[in-house]
This record gives structure tokens, sequence and C-alpha cells, in this order.
């Protein structure tokens, strides 16, 4: 039985079809648990039901207050964190320790103290590809390295680098590996205003060349909403979990006045501040783990479930527009507090910038040294 051009077309269109699904699932966390004993040893559960699903080349940000567990799912995506309860799939494999497929980048840039900038990339490259010549090794060593921007400082030590150069370095470590997924745990967090915007477009430029699937951890709410293509908002902890996700209009690559400049940014900025804002006031009414109150509340509060955690099509967005702005974003319940719209934090922001800038064409009048 002889195969026609029509039949192989049809298995061909099948696979770009398997392909197409496979990407928009290429990393699925699903019902994660971490939890550890208290000194009764009976089980706290720091993460309890932390569920997302993120596509090929997709950037998304995890965001919430300080002890929630933002850094715990990361870890436990990275392996370096046993996971108590649910999975964590990658590219169609279930992940069961740490692996090359997944590049971690600390707040600390963790460098040996006694290797060059380029003998610390090298030692993971060496590792990751032995069976590569010693050029092509050295080769992919000095790529890394200039992508960054430090091809002039190869052969500098750690000591000789400033905070923002050691953190390059680290990231140059991360991406010559080539992995799946680029975890970036608030990798900007030690360092100046200035070097962590330079670092965030270096980064992002990297990405939007590579398309490399990433989770960035931030507490930074611009830094999420520049850097990402949805952010992620986790509950209180202990037993945190997705409370809303909230997509991004803006496309891929992106400059910072662009997304500054969006008709929708302070709506969106007013958005992720609403949630904190609401998820402060829980902890102000002094509701911890094992309180009852704290329980219903928690219980209360809607969580997404997996077919709202896919971001939707562009078929989706042009059907619904307001899936791009806000994506999915249940409320959360508050014991008596009211919680401010997303449109009143919108607002109040474009008010004061307006403020701002009418205050400095008013000092601009005002002649300078008279007498």
């Amino acid at each position: 039985m002889s195969i026609t051009r029509e039949d192989r077309a049809a298995v061909e269109a099948d696979r770009a079809a398997l392909r197409q699904q496979a990407d928009r699932r290429f990393l699925e966390i699903f019902n994660l648990v971490k939890a550890y004993p208290n000194p009764y040893g009976e089980a706290v559960r720091v993460v309890d039901g932390f569920n997302l699903i993120v596509p090929r080349g997709e950037v998304v940000s995890v965001i919430g207050h300080s002890g929630c567990g933002k850094s715990t799912v990361l870890t436990m995506l990275a392996g370096l964190n046993e996971i108590s309860d649910g999975s964590c799939v990658l590219d169609g494999r279930e992940v069961l320790g740490a692996g090359p497929d997944r590049a971690v980048v600390f707040q600390a840039p963790c460098l040996m103290p006694w290797m060059s900038a380029r003998g610390n990339v090298a030692l993971g490259v060496n590792r990751v590809y032995p069976h590569a010549s010693k050029a092509e090794r050295r080769a992919i060593v000095e790529h890394s390295l200039s992508v960054v921007g430090l091809a002039d400082h190869m052969d500098r030590m750690p000591r000789e680098l400033s905070g923002g150069m050691q953190q390059r370095v680290g990231i140059a470590r991360a991406i010559a590996l080539k992995p799946k997924v680029l975890l970036l745990d608030e990798p900007f967090g030690r360092l100046d205003s200035l070097t962590r915007m330079e670092l965030q477009d270096v980064i992002l430029g990297i990405l939007d060349r590579e398309r490399i699937t990433t989770m960035v951890i931030t507490h930074d709410v611009d830094e999420a909403i520049y850097m990402s293509d949805r952010v992620v908002m986790m509950t209180n902890g202990p037993r945190a979990k997705v409370g809303q996700v909230l997509t991004l209009p803006f496309g891929r690559p992106r400059t910072r006045a662009d997304v500054l400049g969006h008709p929708e940014y302070y709506d969106l900025r007013g958005c992720l501040i609403s949630f904190l804002e609401g998820q402060e006031r829980l902890k102000d009414h002094g509701q911890t783990a094992g309180d009852p109150a704290m329980e219903e509340t928690v219980a209360d509060i809607p969580v997404p479930q997996l077919a709202e955690l896919v971001p939707p099509t562009s078929t989706q967005a042009a059907a619904d527009p307001s899936t791009v702005l806000t994506g999915s974003q249940p409320s959360v319940s508050q014991p008596s507090v009211s919680q401010p719209s997303v449109s009143q934090h919108g607002a109040a922001e474009r008010d004061a910038a307006e403020r701002d800038a009418a205050q400095r064409e008013t000092d601009a009048e005002i002649p300078v040294g008279v007498g």
C-alpha cells in the first residue's frame, strides 16, 4: 500500500497540531504542595495547591508578599527542593530533580571566587557539553559573556567586578546551558535602580532572541509588568496558592517607553497593587495559620481553574478584549473591608502623574536668582 502526497500532508498537519498543543502546555505545575514539619511533627503546608500552565517562550512573573512561598515554588521547579505533593511537568517530562534544562539565577551571583568570569561560566558548560571540543566550549562561554556585555572583562576575577557585573556573569552562566526554562529568583534585588533597569533590558534582549520560557520571582510591581507576558499573584502563606493571573497586552520586543506610555499601564499597575493591598489587609486583621477566620477567608478566595490559567490565544483575545487587560482575575473576599477597584487605582495613578507634570512646568516658568 503506497502513501499518497495527501496522506503525508495529513500526517504532517497532525504532527504540527500536536506540537502546537504541547507548546501551549510546555510547563505544567499541577496542585503543587510544599509542607514542612512544625516542632510538634505536624506538616504545615507553606504552599498548597499551586496550579499554573506556561506556554513555550512565555515570560511569567510571580509576585506576592514576603514569605508567601514564591521562591519555594521556584526551587521545587528547579529540582532543588523536594516536592511534598503534586507535580511539575516540563516538555512532557516530570521534574524529579535538578538538571541543566532548568537554569537558575539567584539574588546573589554565587560565583566561585578563585575563578575568573570565564572560568565560572565554563564550569557549567564543561559539564553539560562534555562531548564538544575545547574550541566549541570556549566559543559558547565567550558568546554568553559577550551577550551580557562582558566581552572585555572575561578574565577578571569576581573581586575585580562590580555587583552588577557579577550578576551578569551569573546570567551568562545560566544562558550558556541553553536551558528549556530560565528561573530568576529576584536577580536584581541587590542592585541600584540604574543597574537594575540596565540588566532588565539585557535579559529581555536575550529572551526575545532565544525565546526561553522564563519565570521571574519579584516584589517589584513595575518590574513584573515590564518584563512579563503574564503576572501570577500569590495569596498569603501558609497554604499559599495562585490568587489571580493578569495577562499583559504588551508585545515583544518592547521598550520601557512603550510600556510606560501604554494607555492601560496605570490600570494594570493598579490591579496588582489592589491585590497586594487586599492580601495586606488579611494580615492586618490578625488572621494567622490555624485561625478559623483565616481558614474561612482562604476558602472564600476563588482560585482559577487550570483552563483559566492558560493564556488566551490571539483569537480569544480578539473576541474578548477584556482578557488581554485583566486575564483571569477572581476577586478576593475581604472581611468587612472595601477593596478599591482597578479603575480607582488607575485614575489615582494618572492624576498623580498629571499633577507632577503640571508642577514641573510651573517650576520651569518661575524666574531663578532674582536679586
